[in-house]
């Protein structure tokens, strides 16, 4: 994980630079999910791909062994053992350890706590969610209101701003209320790219529903091992700090079983635009998968030369886009 880019922190901006009510401004905070038990399957199988290329033709190119490593990384992903696979005992500490370090971040001012969520539908971004929410939220910080925007917190030589963003969100506080509760919705825009492997399937939308009305129950009952979506964690959502809410649809193409390109699925992170210009919550948690985040930073964002996500790693920026011709202003990484 690359929590530990003090560069990066060092840094990140003390003020905001001011901008009209013509603008959105939105911290965005991206997670991809802790390491799940696909991936385990997927470096063992290029791993002894690359051992037998070398061994039975030493005389391979680079090229040819890659190709090689990447055939046996695609048949592991064909076994139906792996359906919406959820994550390993190391995913689960390194979901924990994300979480300390969304709440490190936040305590040391480098950025305000979020105050609405989305995350993946997928059984390890939805495991790697509990887990860092239960972690982070044991710390203890100001919530700020709907209405404040982050210049407001950080800034120390701007006048500060406001909005004027009257749009709401589906439960969403009224003005100058304090949130109890944060908001996690299950998103399935947010998916990974769709390749019809099992571990890249999502369980269906009564399933989801299902969970999270148990994730609800209070107290929870312990799950079974092999039971889907097992969380292993040691205390229960249901603590009213945080809960989970489903929408109630899937993605088309799932439906359809077609296969996402790259490119399709770098058009589908471009969407969350639309969804983000007209969220009232400022400060917005993302729990996705490295494949989907590495197409909304370079595409959306336009940080074409961002590196690829590592397990559980957590990245923050301060993004400013515009209400008039609906594009990005301004984007500064802060962690």
């Amino acid at each position: 994980m690359n929590n530990s880019d003090t560069a990066a922190e060092a840094e990140a901006p003390k003020h905001f630079t001011r901008t009209s009510s013509v603008h959105r401004r939105r911290t965005l905070y991206l997670v991809r999910h802790g390491q799940a038990l696909h991936n385990v399957k997927e470096a063992e199988a290029q791993e002894t791909a690359r051992q037998m290329a070398l061994q039975q033709q030493p005389s391979c190119t680079p090229d040819e062994i890659a190709q090689q490593m990447e055939a046996a990384r695609k048949a592991v992903l064909q076994d139906a053992t792996l359906f919406d696979a959820p994550l390993t005992a190391l995913g689960r500490q390194q979901a924990k350890q994300a979480g300390e370090y969304l709440a490190e971040l936040i305590d040391r001012g480098v950025a305000p706590p979020p105050t609405e969520a989305m995350v993946s539908p997928l059984s390890r971004c939805l495991e790697t969610a509990d887990i860092l929410l239960q972690q982070h939220l044991q710390h203890e910080f100001d919530i700020p209101d709907d209405d404040e925007d982050p210049s407001e917190r950080l800034d120390i030589n701007n006048e500060a701003t406001k909005d004027n963003d009257n749009t709401t969100t589906e439960e969403s506080p009224r003005r100058g209320q304090r949130r109890s509760t944060l908001l996690v919705h299950i998103r399935p825009e947010i998916q990974e790219r769709q390749t019809q492997y099992p571990p890249d399937t999502p369980q269906t939308p009564d399933q989801l529903y299902h969970w999270t009305q148990q994730q609800q129950q209070e107290p929870q009952e312990p799950q079974q091992p092999e039971q889907q979506l097992d969380n292993n964690t040691d205390s229960s959502s249901s603590s009213n700090n945080y809960r989970f809410h489903h929408h109630g649809k899937a993605l088309t193409g799932h439906a359809l079983q077609v296969e996402e390109s790259r490119t399709q699925l770098r058009e589908r992170a471009s969407k969350l635009f639309d969804v983000l210009m007209e969220m009232s919550h400022r400060h917005v948690l993302i729990i996705s998968h490295k494949g989907y985040l590495r197409e909304m930073e370079r595409g959306l964002l336009g940080l074409t030369d961002s590196p690829l996500f590592d397990n559980a790693e957590v990245r923050v920026y301060h993004v400013v886009f515009t209400r008039g011709d609906r594009s990005l202003e301004s984007v500064e990484r802060l962690a």
